[in-house]
């Protein structure tokens, strides 16, 4: 399987990378291991921050890891448990395809098929690597207590999140034809855009169920249990903390805003528009014409 060259971190970068895991010895002595895994921890968790962020940016909690969220299982605990998991497994499961990570190889996608119109080539990610490499960091397998059994299913849950989105992707390997169809494709095994992954999730915490630290192995026992994230602890109640946010029109704006009502402003936002092409026969990035349009916007904030 061909894979693109190594790229090094350099020595910079890689003392940022770990020293953010000071206060968690064994993954900081894992973090130093494996040439390629400092850079590979610091995209999972900038990924993770980034679509938790983006995902509840228009909820009561929009994602700010509050001190009491590290002290017991809230639903908003259990969610980040889950998408740190599914960011660490995408992370890694990229970066191996890539080559970023020293120490791993490509996946065996199968047999060709019978099918001329495509064939394995590329690097196909290698999900049972990327798996083991994120539960011995993530530490699943710990003590028997319940609050142990809930985290580790809440990362179980994350990690579920990417084996359950693996699909094949093609790039056109020969064109034929006057409209230069494609002839054949190479394809590989890839994972789905981590936006899917973290609206499912989004889904997830909104489904999630609660439970007791006593009782978590009894909940784990139904199936239905199984798929979803567990909590102990209800939401917060947010509400002092959503003055000046802003909501996203009069509907969101009423439950974000708790009632206290919200205030509309008039911004003028420029744009890309009434784009075309200066050279009809050649089309490239030199030859697309493009305009600045102004368009009024409203934006609501929460009083």
């Amino acid at each position: 399987m061909n894979r693109k060259k190594f790229r090094s971190t350099n020595k910079a970068n890689v003392t940022v990378t770990c020293s953010w895991l000071n206060g968690c010895k064994r993954q900081k002595k894992i973090c130093w291991k494996r040439k390629g895994l400092p850079q590979i921890l610091w995209n999972a968790r900038k990924l993770a921050v980034s679509y938790c962020e983006t995902q509840f940016r228009f909820d009561q909690w929009n994602c700010v890891p509050k001190v009491k969220y590290f002290k017991n299982i809230y639903r908003e605990t259990a969610y980040m448990q889950a998408i740190a998991a599914a960011s660490l497994i995408y992370s890694i499961a990229e970066g191996c395809s890539n080559g970023i990570l020293q120490g791993c190889r490509c996946a065996n996608p199968g047999h060709n098929p019978r099918s001329q119109k495509w064939f394995w080539g590329g690097c196909s990610i290698n999900m049972n690597f990327a798996k083991r490499t994120a539960e011995k960091f993530l530490n699943t397998k710990i003590a028997d207590d319940g609050l142990a059994h809930l985290m580790q299913h809440n990362n179980e849950i994350g990690l579920k999140s990417i084996q359950n989105r693996i699909e094949r992707k093609c790039k056109c390997h020969g064109v034929s034809g006057e409209k230069g169809s494609c002839s054949v494709q190479m394809c590989w095994k890839g994972i789905k855009p981590f936006v899917e992954i973290s609206k499912h999730l989004k889904n997830e915490y909104h489904n999630a169920i609660s439970t007791n630290s006593s009782n978590t192995v009894g909940h784990l026992t139904t199936s239905y249990n199984r798929q979803r994230l567990l909590y102990l602890r209800p939401t917060l109640n947010l509400c002092q903390t959503t003055a000046g946010r802003r909501c996203n029109g009069t509907d969101n704006c009423a439950t974000l805003c708790c009632g206290r009502g919200f205030s509309v402003k008039s911004l003028q936002i420029v744009y890309v528009c009434n784009c075309g092409w200066r050279d009809q026969v050649v089309f490239n990035a030199d030859s697309l014409i493009c305009e600045q349009c102004n368009k009024n916007q409203n934006i609501y904030i929460c009083k």
